[in-house]
């Protein structure tokens, strides 16, 4: 009995989870040509189904990647859309580029939920 209690927590924790969706492919840039050491602007659109913690991890890549320090918070359920600015480095050499999120987060013991969203490309100049 016990064994088959067990057993079903664990297929229970394991099931999928969504916790984010996304209405569009990428996010779409607001600035598509950022001064290096200014700020890229993007329209950030997503839906959370779930109250979980996550941390949010950012990258600027062309043939680099850059990596920003990655965020820990608790965005409420529901529909998210705003305008969010990322301070582009002024030591990044020009060129194409794109951010990426990926979005972590820690369902239950066994399992953790990972999403990749990437922004449209935009233009960094001297």
């Amino acid at each position: 009995m016990v064994l088959a209690l067990f057993i079903v927590l664990i297929l229970v924790m394991t099931l999928p989870c969504k916790v984010l969706e996304f209405p569009n492919d990428k996010y779409e840039v607001i600035t598509p040509v950022v001064k290096a050491g200014g700020e890229v602007t993007y329209r950030m659109q997503y839906e959370k189904f779930k109250p979980f913690v996550g941390t949010a991890s950012k990258q600027l890549i062309n043939d680099i990647v850059y990596s920003y320090l990655p965020a820990v918070g608790q965005a409420s359920v529901g529909i998210t859309d705003k305008e969010v600015t990322l301070e582009i480095p002024d030591y990044i050499s020009p060129g194409i580029y794109f951010i990426r999120t990926v979005y972590t987060y820690k369902v239950n013991a066994l399992k953790t939920v990972t999403y990749t969203h990437d922004t449209e490309t935009f233009e960094v100049i001297k």
